[in-house]
Parts: structure tokens; sequence; C-alpha cells
């Protein structure tokens, strides 16, 4: 039994939040939510259309309010958006509501991921921009509680890895 209110995943696009979210929900018998999917859900359009449209402040303007209403969910996996994690509030805001795991990544591997896909805003960017972003935002993943390197893993042994953290925590 894990002990938290919720677990809060982050990390760069690719890194595994959505797959390793929904593992991770059905072994524990917790919901689980998708930031990018809800806010899609009550915008009532993608988060390329979203960003197409009204830019990327309105976006995140969204994940700010999605954070206020999950304060009271309770037994969940949440996936948040690559970005998410960014500003600062919101990191705040999520600490106080569960424990963040960064689901840690390489770009190249990210990129390989998700090419198939083709559907993020981001992939319509260089390499060299990409490697920009990556390098960016490590700095703020790393301030997760703690960080699951998603490399060369499948999904059951990177979730196996945050319950196993989670018990040995205590939480």
């Amino acid at each position: 039994m894990i002990d938290t209110p919720n677990i809060i995943l982050t990390g760069f696009m690719g890194s595994g939040k959505t797959t390793v979210g929904r593992t991770l929900a059905r072994r524990l018998d917790w919901e689980f939510l998708d930031m990018d999917v809800e806010i899609e859900r009550v915008a009532e359009m993608s988060v390329t259309e979203i960003f197409r449209r009204y830019g990327e402040v309105r976006f995140r303007s969204e994940e700010s309010v999605l954070i206020d209403k999950l304060r009271r969910q309770r037994d969940c996996v949440i996936a948040t958006g690559g970005g998410t994690v960014l500003n600062p509030d919101n990191l705040k805001r999520l600490d106080e509501i569960g424990v963040i795991v960064h689901l840690h990544v390489t770009l190249a591997e990210a990129v390989s991921r998700i090419k198939q896909k083709n559907t993020r805003p981001l992939l319509k960017k260089s390499w060299e921009e990409l490697d920009e972003i990556w390098r960016s935002r490590q700095s703020v993943y790393w301030q997760a509680e703690v960080s699951i390197d998603t490399s060369g893993k499948t999904v059951e042994t990177i979730a196996q890895e945050i319950i196993t953290y989670l018990q040995e925590r205590g939480a």
C-alpha cells in the first residue's frame, strides 16, 4: 500500500509519463489522469490546436487552472505535460498534492519514441532547438523528489521502481 495523496509524473515529452502512469495506476488500483488529455477534453480541441489558435501562454494557463482543480484529487497518478513544471508556482502546487517523480529520458530516446506520432508542437523544431529546450528543462525536472531513468527499461520495470521507492521512503 502506498500512503501518499497522489503520484505526479513529470519529464520531457517521450519520457513515458502517460504509458508508465497508466501502468502504475492499474497496479495501485488508482485513477489515472493525463493533464494534456484533460485539457483537450475541457477545451474540446487538441493541444496542437490550442497552441496554433491561442499560443503557449493560453495552454500554460489551462495547465495552472487544472492543477488548482487537482488539489481535491486523491489516489491518482497524474501525468503532467512536459512543460507544466517550468512554472515555479505549478511545481510548488504539484508538490503540495503528491510525490513528484521525474521520468528521465535522453533527447535521442525521446524523439525516437514519439517520432511516429508526429503530433507534438515541439517536433516541428530543429534538433538544435529541441536540444536547447531539453537542456533548459533538466534543472527543473531534477527538482522532483525522485528521478527514474527510463532508458532501455520496460514500463513494468519503471512502475515497479516507483512503487519500490515510495515503499522504501514510507509513503
